[in-house]
């Protein structure tokens, strides 16, 4: 059975934005999260006045762990045409847009960089281009990120013949959970949270439970936007202490 989660979008602290129900916005605590589990989840969107806001075309990131935890050292690849290149953690936004602008790419871009492990990529022209893969670990000679991190990237903007294309890159530290592909399901979305995750067993690995935060990020169009970030505590199965 799902765990359906209600989030109230107009809630008053994003700590206190998981509601009972679409139309009861009572705060409702999250139960204990079980390391190894994989948890099937649907996830609501409300806007605290009894419906529900219109998640079919949003971009949905939702983990558990710490809150805005970033790499410290390493490198991640960007890998795109079969051409790849091994930015560093904290890559300049200036030296990242040398690199795409240089052949091999030659993207014609503007990128920014709002902080650091986080990259905004602008194309100066019109039209729909090919998204990248990105990954964590530097290739082939780049030594990987640490503490264990992830790559993410996102298509903020879709080209056309009207409208120039837009990238979200983003590294983070890998969360206990987590996951970036959600189907769309009536009034929501579905997917699953796995926390079978090395790094959760390494943080338990001392503690019979530990403390971290479920945060949903959504992104529409450009607009990125964190809808919650609930405390909650994940602990060792019964079975066995990790």
């Amino acid at each position: 059975m799902a765990l359906n989660i209600y989030v109230n979008t107009a809630a008053d602290s994003l700590a206190s934005a998981r509601s009972t129900s679409l139309t009861n916005n009572t705060e409702r605590p999250f139960a204990k999260f079980i390391a190894g589990d994989v948890v099937d989840v649907n996830i609501y969107l409300t806007d605290g006045a009894g419906a529900y806001v219109d998640v079919s075309s949003t971009t949905l990131r939702v983990g558990v762990g710490g809150i805005n935890q970033r790499p410290s050292g390493g490198y991640w690849t960007f890998s795109h045409g079969g051409n790849d290149t091994e930015p560093a953690y904290n890559e300049s936004a200036a030296s990242l847009e040398s690199t795409l602008d240089a052949a091999p790419y030659s993207f014609d871009v503007t990128v920014a960089s709002p902080t650091t492990s986080v990259w905004i990529v602008k194309f100066n022209t019109v039209g729909a281009q090919t998204l990248p893969t990105v990954a964590g670990g530097g290739y082939p000679t780049g030594g990987p990120l640490t503490p264990d991190s992830t790559a993410s990237i996102t298509r903020l903007v879709t080209g056309d013949g009207s409208t120039r294309e837009e990238w979200l890159i983003q590294l983070f530290e890998t969360p206990w959970a987590f996951q970036d592909s959600w189907s769309n399901i009536t009034n929501g979305k579905n997917g699953s949270l796995s926390f079978a995750q090395e790094n959760l067993y390494t943080a338990l690995a001392a503690s019979d439970s530990v403390s971290a935060y479920f945060e949903i990020e959504a992104t529409l169009s450009s607009n990125i936007t964190t809808y919650i970030q609930a405390p909650v505590t994940v602990g060792c199965p019964v079975v066995g202490k990790a």
